[in-house]
């Protein structure tokens, strides 16, 4: 019941700030996602390539926030860098980030991405994505998630 509560409060506090910066050369959108990995997500896409991260090429973030609602934990960033492809509202996705979890009262994290593509229609955004992870603590594993979601533009 604890994580459900914690997962609910993040949701709720990536709401309000989501809605708080939405004004700027930033927009926002934020959703759900199911898969292997089921959850929320919030995503920040840079409308001006001199507002992104990092310079060149990184267009947006995205935040995911995922549990089983018992014992599971995960939350995980991204930079990513957005191609949109000519004459069609298909927009694929590629970037490096990190993850950090709980699972059964153990704390672990390591470096993950994100792969995928997302369709986008008046303020809906539906995606689908793969995200390979490698837990580097407290023993060395890697995964491949995926997950399909729905976001809202704000």
């Amino acid at each position: 019941m604890p994580r459900i509560i914690l997962l609910l409060g993040c949701f709720v506090i990536c709401s309000s700030q989501v809605d708080a910066q939405s004004r700027g050369p930033v927009t926002y959108s934020a959703g759900i996602m199911v898969g292997t990995v089921n959850g929320v997500s919030v995503k920040g896409s840079f409308e001006d390539q001199a507002a992104a991260p990092l310079g060149s090429g990184f267009r947006s973030i995205d935040i995911n926030l995922s549990s089983d609602l018992a014992d599971f934990v995960l939350s995980s960033a991204h930079i990513r860098i957005d191609h949109h492809v000519l004459n069609s509202p298909l927009t694929t996705f590629l970037g490096p980030g990190m993850t950090l979890g709980v699972d059964e009262n153990e704390i672990f994290w390591g470096p993950s991405g994100v792969l995928g593509f997302f369709f986008s229609k008046g303020p809906y955004e539906v995606f689908l994505q793969l995200m390979p992870r490698l837990t580097i603590t407290p023993k060395m594993d890697g995964r491949i998630e995926s997950a399909a979601g729905l976001r809202l533009k704000m």
